[in-house]
């Protein structure tokens, strides 16, 4: 009954640059539905829960699934029937229902308004319903088609006819062939079925002299019921408005009696978990992706935090938006709503120790797993100045003989993150210490006398290494004259002289 579509649509715009130029895709219908029809005059026809309703391709809810049947637009109207092809209702693109009072049935095959009448039976005879929900012409013809360009034909007393809107007879086909079956007219033309073979007629009832492949109609009026006409020969094709449109014989060779319609629509009915919808492929906006910064401060090689805003610039609602950063997925599935924005963080650690790190960043954009964009971006994560050292300035004073001094070197964290693991070096002593945010802690080290220079370098993980260095002024102090116990006597006559 419903032309599946074939195609795609999508969007989505970043403020990041993208990774290559496409067409960009949405959903238009999401995902969520039982069964979905391909899109007629805008409209698709849409099941859930046993239900027939009808969205928009805006993905707005025209007529909540509430009916058993629901049938492609036609003239800006759509067909609501039962299982069993009873008429119920019809619907046009507002969302304003008119229901039929009358019991009517319709044919399937031919559920659409045409020149604005609806083909419908009463159970014996086949007439037509305008718009109104009533009936245009009553229902007296033994068989019928849909109209199509002003005239439908019409099985009236075992003869074929064709009437106007107003049920007046406009062409009475030649009696001197039998007619199986009279067709819709496009361009003026009408294919009929006579006994043996195939003709065209024009809007007088005039037979055309056009070649037609060898057919030879089925007798029997239940191959007449079909979705196609099958023939010894081959297989007729025709439409909702009962035009011919193709001829497929048995060897394959086509002839075409209507131009093939091309699908340029870009739209296709896509699954996604448990649920059917629309997706397409054009250039409008749906999303856009923006950076907190592109230069952030790592401190001792923590990890910095990246703020990222999603902003919805559609006019629709965003559900289950999934986003991946280097192919990892972020937790949670987004959603946003129409002319919204959310913000998220993402934490980047430094890899290397050097004084700055660049972080290439992939963003994936996919909404019920649908991918609606890939961009890239870069980041710099630049080390800042926390960690300070200390060396005192006064002179040293050694006494001589002593070949090292004591020098308390001071370490300082400026920041309020934590710090482990600091690798401290005054020539080849080493220590290796922790200092709490803001904590100041002093090391003490020997420090050779030939050393004039006190160079120290501390390192913490991931981060490049501090120094400072001063040149020390060292002052020798003499030793005093020491005596033996024994000579006490002899030390004074000395001092006394």
């Amino acid at each position: 009954m419903y032309k599946m579509i074939r195609n795609i649509l999508l969007i989505l715009l970043l403020t990041v640059h993208p990774l290559f130029a496409q067409q960009r895709a949405r959903w238009v219908v999401k995902p969520k539905y039982d069964q979905v029809s391909a899109f007629s005059e805008g409209v698709a026809a849409v099941k859930l829960n046993g239900k027939w309703g009808y969205v928009s391709e805006g993905g707005m809810e025209i007529l909540p699934a509430a009916y058993e049947m629901a049938y492609p637009f036609g003239e800006e109207t759509g067909v609501l029937a039962t299982e069993d092809n009873t008429l119920v209702a019809i619907v046009d693109k507002t969302g304003r229902v008119t229901t039929v009072r009358e019991k009517l049935k319709i044919d399937s095959r031919f559920a659409v308004f045409s020149d604005g009448l609806l083909l419908v039976s009463n159970g014996r005879k086949w007439g037509y319903l305008n718009k109104s929900g009533a009936l245009a012409i009553e229902c007296k013809y033994a068989g019928a088609q849909p109209f199509s360009e002003g005239l439908a034909a019409v099985l009236f007393s075992q003869y074929w006819y064709y009437i106007a809107a107003d049920g007046s007879t406009k062409v009475s086909p030649s009696d001197r062939r039998e007619i199986y079956w009279a067709m819709g007219f496009y361009d003026g033309k009408a294919v009929v079925l006579y006994k043996n073979g195939m003709g065209y007629i024009d809007k007088d009832g005039r037979e055309l002299s056009d070649r037609f492949p060898a057919m030879t109609p089925p007798p029997d009026a239940e191959s007449y019921k079909g979705e196609s006409l099958v023939c010894r020969e081959g297989v007729l094709h025709f439409d909702a408005k009962s035009r011919a449109t193709s001829f497929v014989n048995t060897k394959g060779n086509v002839t075409r009696f209507v131009p093939e319609v091309r699908d340029d629509s870009r739209v296709e009915i896509r699954k996604a978990g448990s649920g059917f919808g629309i997706v397409a492929f054009d250039n409008a906006l749906v999303a856009g992706i923006s950076l907190s910064a592109d230069t952030l401060a790592s401190v001792f090689g923590h990890p910095a935090t990246l703020g990222y805003t999603v902003t919805n610039v559609s006019p629709s609602d965003i559900e289950s938006l999934e986003i991946r950063i280097n192919e990892q997925l972020m937790p949670g599935a987004v959603s946003v709503a129409a002319g919204g924005r959310q913000d998220f963080s993402l934490t980047l650690d430094k890899t290397n120790d050097e004084d700055t790190e660049r972080v290439d960043l992939r963003f994936a954009l996919s909404e019920y797993g649908l991918p609606i964009g890939e961009y890239a971006a870069a980041v710099v994560l630049k080390d800042i100045p926390a960690l300070r050292i200390d060396i005192p300035g006064e002179p040293v004073s050694v006494r001589n003989g002593e070949t090292s001094y004591a020098l308390g070197i001071q370490l300082v964290n400026m920041s309020s993150v934590p710090v482990s693991q600091v690798s401290v070096s005054v020539g080849n002593q080493n220590r290796i210490v922790d200092l709490r945010g803001g904590e100041s802690l002093t090391l003490p080290f020997n420090i050779p006398v030939s050393s004039q220079t006190v160079n120290v370098i501390a390192r913490p993980p991931r981060t490049p290494f501090v120094s400072a260095s001063r040149r020390m002024t060292v002052r020798r102090i003499e030793r005093p004259l020491e005596l033996p116990p024994d000579t006490i006597g002899l030390s004074k006559q000395i001092i006394t002289k």
